[in-house]
């Protein structure tokens, strides 16, 4: 009969990574304020927490979205408006563009807090081009 067709690609593939947080560094801090920088025309007021754990001492990032600045600093705030927590190493595949933040939690290596339409619209502002961010 008919060969049986394999397929060896990813199914993540296409969804939206971010874009090379770690061009000016490296270490975690340095991909924070890339962040920051790319968040600044962002048009929405927003708190985000990040909790890196597990794999090192854990740190935590706030990155404050306000209309004419954005800021980062490294303490945990009570009630952000969308929190992520994940592994330092997972952070650092998502920071250097190889990982998908959908992939993340779709695989369960990033949990998240918060508003999903927020969320949504963070990854669209901070995707590389040519990449879907909808599952369905």
């Amino acid at each position: 009969m008919g060969e049986q067709m394999t397929t060896t690609s990813d199914p993540f593939a296409d969804y939206a990574k971010l874009k090379d947080l770690t061009e000016g560094g490296s270490d975690v801090a340095s991909t924070f304020g890339a962040m920051a920088s790319l968040l600044s025309g962002f048009g929405q007021e927003a708190t985000l927490q990040f909790r890196l754990e597990g794999d090192e001492p854990t740190q935590d990032f706030v990155v404050h979205i306000m209309k004419n600045k954005v800021s980062v600093e490294h303490q945990p705030i009570p009630n952000p408006t969308f929190q992520i927590v994940c592994k330092h190493s997972t952070w650092r595949e998502i920071a250097a563009g190889k990982l998908s933040p959908l992939e993340a939690f779709v695989t369960r290596r990033i949990r998240v807090f918060g508003s999903t339409k927020l969320g949504v619209e963070l990854l669209r502002h901070l995707r590389g081009s040519g990449s879907r961010i909808r599952l369905c």
